[in-house]
């Protein structure tokens, strides 16, 4: 288990930091929508976004399957996508799985 802390429905299930391993990961999932989208248009999918997120039948989701909630959406979601890809890319470029670029 990659969270930082136990998760409540597998409490007997040590993280990997507890078992001598100095890591945490973060799962994404998410929706991204086609180019092109008008600013309305972006804003009406971001609040709808939030509004699921929020929603007790999505909280339900999240805690029955052992998810963790993280909600981002316009200006911060571009920023985090932009950190991850910098964080995996760079991770598969110390294990040669990335060309480097020319």
């Amino acid at each position: 288990m990659f969270s930082p802390e136990r998760l409540g429905q597998w409490k007997d299930v040590p993280t990997a930091k507890e078992q001598g391993f100095d890591v945490t990961l973060s799962q994404f999932r998410g929706v991204v929508a086609a180019g092109g989208l008008g600013k309305e248009q972006s804003l009406f999918w971001q609040n709808a976004m939030v509004k699921m997120f929020q929603s007790p039948g999505f909280k339900k989701y999240l805690q029955e399957n052992g998810l963790r909630p993280l909600v981002k959406v316009g200006g911060d979601a571009d920023k985090y996508l932009a950190e991850q890809t910098a964080f995996y890319t760079e991770i598969l470029s110390e294990l040669g799985m990335v060309k480097k670029k020319k």
